[in-house]
């Protein structure tokens, strides 16, 4: 199962929280959380905990990640990475300013959820 949009857009906003709760950039809590180890728990949930240099973090995977297995989780974090630097280009090119606020903002309007799709076979050979 992939994880889905909804839920990767409130993993997405919970890690940032957790950014400004802890003090720590949007940047350095991605990095934690890509680092961490992932554990399931008996009830299914999955917690993501890391530590390095005195500091410990952990973070817990929002409720509405039931069924979400620990590949989604690394999977949304390699996205999350990724959009990051992504988002941090597309505002430096655009010359507006940036921050953790503005760069969450960009990586969620990149997430849209689809609502629809079709098929196209028009360019298939016969």
């Amino acid at each position: 199962m992939s994880a889905p949009t909804e839920f990767k857009r409130l993993f997405l906003q919970s890690l940032k929280w957790d950014s400004e709760d802890s003090g720590e950039t949007f940047f350095a809590t991605l990095k934690s959380a890509a680092r961490a180890r992932l554990s399931s728990t008996s009830n299914g949930k999955i917690l993501v905990s890391t530590g390095a240099n005195g500091k410990n973090a952990s973070f817990s995977v929002p409720s509405a990640g039931d069924g979400v297995t620990p590949t989604d989780i690394v999977r949304c974090l390699s996205e999350f990475l990724d959009g990051f630097s992504t988002a941090q280009t597309s505002i430096t090119a655009r010359g507006d300013t940036v921050s953790d606020n503005a760069i969450l903002t960009e990586m969620l309007a990149f997430m849209g959820v689809i609502k629809d799709c079709e098929s196209d076979y028009s360019e298939v050979p016969l």
